[in-house]
């Protein structure tokens, strides 16, 4: 590489120059200097040990013209350790280039070049940063020598090992010991500083697989081998990641590399860790930025079209993110990212034949386009629900798949029937039934209190158009509105089969004939209600469904469940006071049941007095013990989730304090068993009781309160436990710090863990009975 030349200064000057003293380098400081520029030169020791020795490789095939690949290798050896090693097939090295360029600092072939990536007389004594020694083999003119690299008393060393002949092709092969708990490093620092290489195959086992993609371009690259998940640079296919605070700019999630060559005015950091960011480098690569931002904003707008529907359009306008894909690699590019970068616009979806309309409109009011349409049923699993709530409205986006059918005034009985079979047989289908029930009217103008939407008027934005444009919009809209519509099933052109009528007619008979059961007679003390059960399947909302139940009175107190009731304006809050309840630990072990009664049946039961029967009302006064458990394993949980590291590793605070340990495990047992996830609101009525009378189980709310006080006293333990592996040794650092800080504030520990030494002269006096 050639590097950047050193200009003539501008100098400030003050008085006459009498003398001038040229700078040099110290010989006596060699030692220091060489220490220096091996062991100190670089930050990433093991990232540098990799893109040095591939660099050199790389070099000495481009020196020869040859395209075979380098090996890279990294795997175990017979030590159980591992080894990582390069080899090329280059220009070899013989003992007078050892002697004479390997073992000077500085020294280098590659100045003149503009091809080759080195230039220092460095990077062959990289692995020196990682390791106190390594080994390299060479081969050149039939003769191949291996020596050993490494750290002297006084100076770096290069030994001879052996020297034999060989009919192998020239190259050379660098080998260096790998520690095991090194090995992922090397496996993560392999793939990032080697993802844009040519001509590598890598013998790393299935970590790293020769199997990944490159999409090579005049400007960028990208690796499939990379884990950079931003911007980044590829000076000579060398990895080099980006200073955006350098730069000015925000960082750019966007997972390409920036193209360089050697020429192009970008040089590295001596060490080639890092780009140097003159103000002329900077200019270089923010200008790469915008032709890059250029290229994939253009190709992202070839791919866009015109649109046969509005559904199209509108799922464009859905996505905040813009992607553009390759063909031939699975990776998408938000191009979103980067339209700040270049003077080019995002295209627009355009919708065939429409012209005046601005279709970006209707897409942000795409919830209330459909507003002539309602959502009267929905049929799931074969079930016919009525949608009474406000907010099921049309799904857009999902009409194109014909879940939606229209009918116009009512829907025969054989012809739901029909339907709710057909919807059957496939599963995970949902089918709605929607009916036009109103139009839209031109309107003029806007409430300032609520924009009413079934106006064109609003719709449209009129007001934004000349008058003799309106009815060209209007109708323009009503066939944007057309293309949605179109998927719409007619239920009027239903025709039901023939075989399917005489079908529901033999099960009717059927079922007539065979139905002799009478209605039941309620009998004197018999209460009936409405049981809170597990629901059958999924229903937004709702945790329970009520199913019909009588009650003796004289059976209830035999029971051993507490049975808590109410009418129909307690059902909501029943209805999560029944998850809590219901859906906890051990299901086996039910406590609590839920029941509603009719107002007919509240009046029955105001002057019963069964111990346990209680008004919904009275349960949650708190006075009762399953509403202490309740919300006592509320806190917990809520305790748990501030500190949960603490929780996880209570088996390696053990090793501390067995009081501490067992305390946590007590409280989180106590948690699974009355503990259950529901709509926060049941638990803050309840928190706002318990509270002002101090309604808690006593017990085990003393536990709470200690180990609640030790997680707001000691803030160093949540932390430090997040670090702590859940697998420990004894004398593990992040234990060891643990122990010491308890100490310091005084936390009483394990006495084990405390270093108590007695005085050999002190004597022991025996205990003597008075």
């Amino acid at each position: 590489m050639i590097l950047e030349k050193q200009t003539e200064a501008i100098i400030l000057q003050e008085g006459l120059i009498g003398d001038s003293i040229e700078m040099s380098l110290d010989l006596d400081s060699a030692q220091v200097l060489m220490q220096m520029l091996s062991k100190n030169l670089y930050s990433d020791a093991i990232g540098s040990t990799v893109r040095e020795c591939t660099s050199n490789a790389l070099d000495s095939h481009r020196r020869i013209n040859t395209d075979k690949p380098i090996i890279v290798s990294f795997k175990p050896n017979t030590d159980n350790n591992y080894e990582f090693s390069v080899e090329d097939f280059g220009t070899g090295l013989d003992d007078d280039d050892v002697r004479n360029i390997l073992s000077k600092y500085g020294k280098s072939t590659k100045r003149n070049s503009n091809v080759e990536i080195g230039a220092m007389g460095l990077g062959f004594k990289a692995p020196l940063a990682y390791s106190s020694s390594f080994y390299f083999v060479c081969r050149k003119d039939g003769v191949e020598r291996k020596y050993m690299m490494y750290e002297g008393e006084e100076v770096n060393s290069i030994d001879l090992l052996y020297e034999k002949q060989t009919t192998e092709n020239n190259g050379v092969k660098i080998i260096i010991s790998v520690k095991y708990y090194d090995r992922r490093e090397f496996y993560n620092k392999i793939a990032e500083q080697l993802a844009y290489f040519e001509n590598v195959y890598f013998d790393c086992g299935e970590d790293i697989s020769n199997n990944f993609n490159i999409f090579r371009s005049e400007d960028f690259q990208f690796s499939e081998l990379s884990d950079d998940s931003y911007m980044h640079i590829s000076l000579d296919n060398v990895y080099y990641p980006l200073d955006f605070q350098k730069l000015g700019i925000e960082k750019l999630y966007f997972p390409v590399a920036l193209k360089f060559s050697l020429s192009d005015g970008i040089f590295p950091t001596p060490n080639r860790e890092s780009i140097r960011y003159t103000k002329e480098a900077k200019s270089i690569i923010l200008k790469k930025i915008e032709t890059v931002s250029t290229y994939f904003i253009e190709k992202f707008n070839e791919s866009i079209i015109e649109c046969e529907d509005l559904i199209s359009v509108i799922s464009y306008y859905n996505e905040d993110a813009k992607y553009y894909k390759f063909l031939n690699i699975d990776k998408k590019f938000n191009i979103n990212l980067i339209k700040n970068f270049t003077k080019i616009k995002i295209k627009q979806p355009i919708l065939k034949n429409v012209k005046d309309l601005d279709i970006s409109r209707i897409c942000f009011v795409k919830d209330q386009i459909l507003g002539e349409y309602v959502n009267k049923f929905t049929i799931r699993n074969g079930r016919m629900s009525e949608n009474k709530n406000h907010y099921h409205s049309i799904n857009i986006t999902n009409i194109s798949s014909n879940n939606y059918y229209i009918y116009n005034n009512r829907i025969s009985g054989i012809k739901k029937e029909y339907i709710k079979q057909q919807v059957a047989l496939n599963k995970n289908t949902t089918v709605y039934l929607v009916k036009k029930n109103k139009k839209n009217t031109l309107g003029s103008f806007i409430n300032k209190n609520k924009i009413d939407y079934n106006t064109y008027y609003n719709l449209l934005e009129l007001q934004q158009y000349p008058k003799n444009k309106w009815r060209q919009l209007i109708q323009e809209f009503q066939y944007a509105l057309s293309t949605i519509t179109k998927h719409f099933i007619n239920i009027d052109d239903i025709i039901v089969p023939e075989s399917f009528i005489d079908a529901r007619k033999k099960v009717k008979i059927t079922t007539i004939t065979s139905n002799t059961t009478q209605k039941r007679i309620k009998l004197k003390g018999d209460i009936i209600g409405k049981m809170a059960v597990d629901l059958e399947r999924y229903v937004d909302g709702k945790n329970c469904k009520w199913v019909s139940k009588t009650y003796k009175l004289e059976d209830i107190s035999k029971t051993k469940s507490l049975i808590v009731y109410g009418g129909n304006d307690d059902i909501i809050m029943m209805d999560e006071l029944f998850n809590i309840t219901n859906n906890n630990y051990n299901k086996k072990k039910k406590k609590v049941e839920i029941v509603q009664f009719s107002e007919r049946e509240l009046k029955n039961l105001e002057n019963v007095d069964i111990h346990n029967l209680i008004k919904f009302k009275t349960f949650m006064e708190g006075k009762n013990k399953p509403f202490k458990r309740l919300i006592t394993a509320y806190l917990i949980h809520e305790l748990i989730k501030k500190n949960p590291d603490v929780f996880e590793k209570k088996d390696q605070l053990s090793k501390l304090s067995k009081d501490l340990s067992d305390k946590l495990n007590i409280l989180e047992n106590y948690k699974k068993e009355y503990y259950c996830h529901s709509n926060v609101n049941i638990y803050t009525a309840m928190l706002d009781v318990a509270k002002d009378n101090n309604l808690y189980d006593e017990e085990m709310f003393m536990i709470y309160k200690e180990i609640n006080n030790i997680c707001n006293s000691y803030i160093f333990l949540q932390p430090l436990c997040d670090k702590l592996e859940y697998y420990q040794t004894d004398d593990s650092q992040i234990l060891n710090a643990i122990s010491d800080l308890f100490k310091y504030y005084k936390k009483r520990i394990d006495w084990k863990n405390y270093k108590i030494k007695m005085n050999q002269d002190e004597v022991v006096e025996p205990l003597i009975e008075d």
